[in-house]
């Protein structure tokens, strides 16, 4: 289906005599679920998890724009979701964009490239925060304590790719789904890694996230680091979940179709009543006051690695 989607565009813009001056980006959204057909082997995780298997996608940018020495290149620098507008609002068509917006402009550097690989610290991104969120999922209620709140977030330190996931929902690892397997069967992880609920990784010698570095003393003062970034999104970024449980009645009946009408995808639905825009959950209820909970875990860690699971 995508190919035949993606060569129609082809073939509409070089009829209209637009493909020389296009830009074409395909991405995935997320990474695949297997339940569904999906596989991200050998990377871990699925789809709705925040392992490597869950963010890191596949994607291409095509346009003769690009010095035909960049033709067939690989782009090795971090890229975020929110990069797009001004990746190709700003950068590529040179539109005024505020100053406030989350994502960095990365023309340039799909354009000429970074350097060299290894070159890190010219790149637009070094980090990425993937989520911070404190409502649990299946209460729909603020968690408490605050500090079982769950984030993730990667980042450079020191030229090296690391990620911290912290308080991941789950009674077990998520797992590494064998290849071909739309029956979602998985290779189990080893037992040592049951009930393990925050994570580190070194995403440049570890990129299937086999080593939990959580615990080794040696890597304390990364796992400090990037808490400490995460800490500094929760304190200047984070803002109230405007997400409401109270949509009864008509209101409910009017959302209902909409989304029936668009098949299945969420759109604002009310164009007349005034927008409720309360939060039911404001950060300042938590009990740490809307400060960043995660400060606690810093400095944790014991003697002794944790092994890899086997692949």
């Amino acid at each position: 289906i995508a190919d035949e989607a993606i060569g129609n565009i082809v073939a509409e813009l070089k009829r209209t005599n637009m493909y020389d001056n296009s830009v074409i980006a395909c991405v995935s959204d997320n990474g695949g679920n297997p339940a569904s057909g999906g596989n991200n082997w050998p990377l871990r995780g699925a789809k709705k998890t925040w392992f490597q298997g869950g963010v890191r996608v596949p994607g291409f940018v095509h346009t003769k724009l690009f010095d035909q020495a960049r033709y067939g290149s690989v782009y090795h620098s971090l890229f975020h979701a929110s990069d797009w507008v001004p990746t190709l609002c700003g950068g590529l068509a040179g539109l005024k964009l505020p100053d406030s917006l989350d994502g960095v402009d990365q023309w340039d550097a799909l354009s000429n490239g970074i350097g060299s690989e290894d070159d890190v610290t010219s790149a637009p991104r070094t980090e990425i925060l993937h989520n911070i969120d404190y409502i649990g999922a299946d209460s729909g209620e603020l968690i408490s304590p605050a500090s079982d709140s769950l984030a993730a977030l990667s980042a450079f330190i020191d030229g090296t790719l690391y990620k911290v996931i912290i308080n991941e929902d789950d009674d077990a690892p998520a797992p590494w789904y064998l290849p071909y397997s739309n029956d979602a069967s998985i290779e189990e992880a080893d037992r040592a890694y049951v009930n393990q609920t925050s994570w580190l990784f070194n995403l440049d010698e570890d990129p299937f996230e086999q080593i939990n570095l959580w615990e080794q003393v040696a890597f304390q003062p990364v796992k400090t680091a990037l808490i400490s970034k995460v800490c500094d999104y929760w304190e200047t970024s984070m803002v109230d979940s405007l997400w409401r449980d109270d949509v009864t009645g008509n209101a409910k009946e009017l959302m209902v179709s909409v989304y029936d009408a668009n098949d299945g995808f969420i759109t604002w639905w009310n164009e007349t009543s005034p927008v409720n825009l309360t939060t039911q959950y404001p950060i300042s209820a938590l009990d740490s006051k809307g400060a960043c909970p995660f400060y606690d875990f810093v400095g944790q860690g014991a003697a002794g690695p944790s092994g890899p699971a086997p692949m």
